[in-house]
């Protein structure tokens, strides 16, 4: 990084430092407004995050490791959400963390940072308020730039042109789900193994061309901390033998290290100092140095799922980081440049590695964006791709790269965002919701398609039936007179209709409660039937139920259309569920209106409300 500094103050130009910054500008833009901003920093920390991270504060902080912490008072907003059972795993009767202690180390440095600023902050030194959950997000944006920077000088050292590392640098950040990792879901183990690859590259590649015995040593501490962190990134590592341009020169380093063994012997001992700290941990949690923390969860190694983790629509590499596909004429170029050898090699890991991946007994890993297990893989495929960039000479491919790149940029910046608002759900996809959310961004198409199965609501209503009301709009009586329609209706001779020039808001249905059920009931579910017809089956157009107690609004609450209606200009009887959190008074007023400040029409039919008591 001097280097480049001092390369710009000459008046080169180092256009790789350059988009360094320009990852480092946008990242700190995304943390300040997004996921630092307002209350989401409280969930920097979650899902398996609440494993990787946990070894911190109850080593540090509460000298528990079977995390009896988690149960305080203090923590309820954490222990509520993520309670143990969550991320360990019994053992002699003895909560055990079942996932790695890799990540944690890495974080290591930036907890006891925030541990210190919490103290002089007097805050609660709980190891979960803010400061403790923005040095997460902080460190996976801290290996996130190290891992790129050591990518930079690694692919430097191939010869590849500034510009082409810049332009990949940024397809990668931007084009792939490396983004969502570094600063959506930093707590999450990729960005680290993906730093921890990157610097594995670096060091490989400075020792094949400037051996040193004393690099050994580094090389021992990243292999420790690749294994550490995610066990399976062990395959990983055989990509040094990608790095060496001959086999007999890594033989013969090798050879040398066993004529002096002290190198070797040390470089044993920190390697296996590393990945010794987890069975210390797991003694110290539980009396054994070795435990099989995942229980029944493992691997199927008789079925793979290769072509749903690389090709389904529920989580596929290849669907949701397309950028990857023009990897594979890369590979061609790279034959080209470094040798049938090396290519075969490289292309062994790969496949191996899909393989292990696609063996996990939950192939689709959870609640991601994406095929996540790849992410630390994304150093290779950077390598490939920055070869087939700087060995395109062809003015149209060239063009026809850049609009393919373009394009992946854009729809990865699309679905990272419907990730992160709930458009795009994390499981449970199919190719018919993947077309139906393609680029849609619109507030109306936020949790239209839940990420896990769902019970159906009827059965969640356990109460009685209390009363209920029937409109088939085919009387003119109060407000909805504008929007009475007679030439387009399901059954009998009217139907409503609403839009932006006849009106915003028809309130459909306004009663008094008293009028609806009897004085010594209680109202908890109500239930909206109706027969729909959308002209436009994207628009923004909703029931809002009110509840209104002495003119004052205490529940309000609306569903958009289009959660239950996918087909437009076709009659579809819909149903729709509202939970009352408690009714104040049967003297309540209850108002049902259709919402649509669009042009486009929506018509109604058949409408009834059925009320039932909350059990």
């Amino acid at each position: 990084m001097v280097a480049a500094i001092a390369n710009i103050l000459k008046g080169k130009r180092p256009f790789a430092f350059y988009s360094l910054v320009i990852c480092l500008v946008l990242s700190l833009i995304y943390l300040t407004t997004n996921r630092l901003n307002k209350d989401r920093w409280k969930e920097v920390i979650v899902s398996d995050g609440i494993g990787y991270y946990s070894y911190l504060p109850a080593f540090f902080i509460y000298n528990d490791l079977n995390y009896n912490y988690f149960y305080t008072d203090t923590l309820d907003y954490v222990a509520i959400r993520f309670g143990v059972g969550s991320f360990c795993y019994p053992v002699n009767n003895k909560a055990v963390n079942k996932y790695y202690c890799g990540e944690a180390l890495a974080i290591a440095p930036f907890f006891v940072l925030a541990d210190i600023i919490t103290n002089l902050a007097g805050n609660e030194r709980d190891g979960y308020s803010f400061f403790y959950q923005a040095s997460v997000a902080i460190a996976g944006l801290f290996y996130f730039l190290f891992g790129i920077w050591m990518l930079i000088l690694f692919l430097r050292n191939q010869g590849i042109k500034e510009i082409n590392i810049a332009l990949v640098v940024l397809l990668f950040f931007l084009g792939t789900n490396l983004f969502y990792y570094a600063l959506e879901q930093p707590y999450m183990s990729h960005v680290f193994s993906f730093s921890f690859l990157c610097w594995w590259l670096r060091n490989s590649d400075l020792q094949a061309k400037n051996p040193k015995l004393s690099r050994w040593f580094l090389l021992a501490f990243i292999a420790g901390m690749v294994i550490i962190i995610r066990p399976v990134n062990a395959i990983l590592l055989l990509s040094i033998f990608v790095v060496y341009p001959q086999l007999k020169d890594f033989k013969s380093q090798f050879l040398e290290l066993l004529i002096k063994p002290l190198v070797l012997i040390f470089s044993i001992f920190i390697f296996f100092s590393i990945i010794g700290i987890q069975s210390l941990l797991y003694y110290k949690a539980c009396g054994k140095f070795w435990v099989d923390s995942y229980g029944n969860e493992g691997f199927n190694f008789a079925s793979p799922e290769i072509w749903n983790v690389l090709f389904s629509f529920r989580k596929g590499l290849f669907i949701y980081t397309p950028i990857l596909l023009l990897t594979f004429i890369g590979l061609f170029y790279f034959a080209k440049n470094y040798g049938k050898t090396r290519l075969f090699i490289l292309f062994s890991i790969l496949v191996i590695f899909t393989y292990v991946i696609s063996s996990w007994w939950y192939w689709a890993y959870g609640g991601s964006f994406g095929m996540r297990p790849f992410v630390e893989v994304y150093p290779l495929f950077i390598w490939v791709f920055a070869v087939f960039i700087e060995g395109i000479t062809n003015i149209f491919l060239k063009i026809l790269i850049s609009s393919i790149s373009f394009f992946c940029i854009f729809l990865n910046q699309i679905q990272v965002y419907q990730s992160v608002a709930s458009i795009l759900p994390y499981e449970n996809m199919n190719f018919e919701k993947y077309k139906r959310l393609f680029l849609q961004t619109e507030f109306q198409f936020i949790y239209m398609f839940p990420s896990l199965p769902e019970p159906p609501k009827s059965d969640l209503i356990k109460g009685k039936k209390i009363g209920g009301n029937f409109n088939g709009f085919e009387e003119n009586y109060g407000s909805i007179v504008p929007f009475i329609d007679s030439k387009v209706r399901l059954s009998g001779k009217k139907s409503a209709c609403v839009n932006k020039r006849l009106g915003e808001i028809a309130h459909v249905f306004e009663f008094p409660l008293n009028k609806l059920i009897e004085n010594t009931d209680t109202l908890g579910w109500v239930v909206l039937s109706a027969d729909l017809l959308l002209e436009n089956v994207d628009q923004d157009s909703k029931f809002i139920l009110s509840l209104t107690h002495e003119d004052e609004v205490y529940y309000y609450e609306s569903q958009f259309l289009i959660h239950q209606i996918h087909k437009a200009n076709q009659w579809k009887n819909a149903s729709f569920y509202f939970k009352i959190p408690e009714m104040k008074s049967v003297n309540d007023k209850i108002m049902l209106s259709l919402n649509n400040n669009n042009s486009s029409s929506v018509w109604v039919d058949n409408l009834e409300l059925t009320f039932y008591t909350p059990n």
